[in-house]
């Protein structure tokens, strides 16, 4: 393991802290106290937030690919397109955790060159992108469903109306 992420593994809970800190208020939410774990049925937003941003520092500190992107951010990618925000609300937050890294590894004292940042500014970015993506094919889906459906509405009211007029007709007779 490179040291920068054995140094972010250290600092996970002040990371993790630090950033959940930006995120309050953002879910429409109230956020669960410090010493209760957010309920997935009673606080849905904020425990999925947690989790996301959990499996997010996990999947940088294992160094995962892109085929290992966390299922918990794939879900909150779900959610932001059911959503409607706009992509730079959407992920925003995820850039914010170059933010939260930099200001636990400052605390601590320890000097970092800028090609370690850099190379985690460069993960993190990658993720933003493959959370970008996701959200884009859940938009495309919400979309092809709105178009599907307002296509059945269109089929019924024609039926409606050509069902009116043959009604029409037969009493003409």
């Amino acid at each position: 393991m490179n040291a920068i992420y054995g140094e972010i593994e250290a600092r996970r809970g002040s990371i993790l802290k630090a950033w959940r800190a930006g995120l309050d208020g953002a879910s429409g939410e109230s956020r669960p106290s410090s010493t209760k774990k957010a309920n997935p049925f009673t606080a849905s937003v904020t425990y999925l937030v947690n989790e996301g941003t959990s499996d997010v520092v996990t999947w940088l500190v294992d160094q995962r690919g892109a085929e290992d992107i966390p299922e918990s951010l794939v879900d909150l990618c779900r959610l932001k397109a059911v959503q409607e925000a706009s992509p730079s609300l959407a992920f925003g937050f995820i850039f914010d955790l170059k933010r939260a890294i930099r200001s636990a590894l400052t605390a601590s004292g320890k000097e970092r060159e800028g090609a370690e940042l850099g190379q985690v500014d460069d993960r993190i970015d990658e993720l933003a992108l493959l959370a970008f993506d996701r959200y884009s094919e859940f938009r495309e889906k919400i979309y092809l469903i709105r178009v599907a459906e307002m296509q059945r509405g269109e089929g019924l009211a024609q039926r409606r109306q050509a069902g009116n007029r043959t009604a029409r007709e037969r009493e003409a007779v």
